[in-house]
């Protein structure tokens, strides 16, 4: 009887577990200075740094959808349409999510990958963005 009742225990101890995933707000544009030589710079939008958050076990997406409302998601899309109006050749965007990862080794290679300086990427951090409640 105990085994059967510690077995019960673990199964539910298992299914309310919370997990740790990881965000980071980005987006891109691509400025044309000379189409017929190919010159053009990349111009990334970036949040500082990827952060974490805590929810349910496989999860990550829908909890950040709930954690992050409409009027943060504003916020957000607001303070990256202000950068993007000072580059020329970028568009402003009509929505913006945060890209959401369950495992914190490819949130931080997709953050790194494009936050890295190149010598035709200019890299735009951009600071006070909103976090999940």
């Amino acid at each position: 009887m105990r085994s059967v009742l510690a077995i019960f225990t673990l199964l539910l101890a298992s299914t309310g577990q919370a997990q740790q995933c990881y965000y980071y707000w980005a987006s891109d544009c691509f400025e044309i200075r000379d189409a017929a030589s190919r010159d053009l710079v990349h111009h990334v939008l970036v949040s500082p740094e990827p952060k974490s958050f805590n929810a349910p076990s496989g999860q990550c997406d829908s909890a950040m959808n709930q954690q992050i409302n409409i009027d943060d998601m504003g916020k957000a899309l607001k303070r990256f349409n202000k950068v993007l109006g000072r580059i020329d050749g970028c568009k402003r965007l009509d929505s913006l999510t945060p890209r959401v990862f369950a495992d914190s080794d490819d949130a931080f290679q997709s953050y790194n990958k494009m936050a890295a300086e190149r010598s035709f990427k200019v890299v735009h951090p951009i600071n006070r963005l909103p976090e999940p409640q």
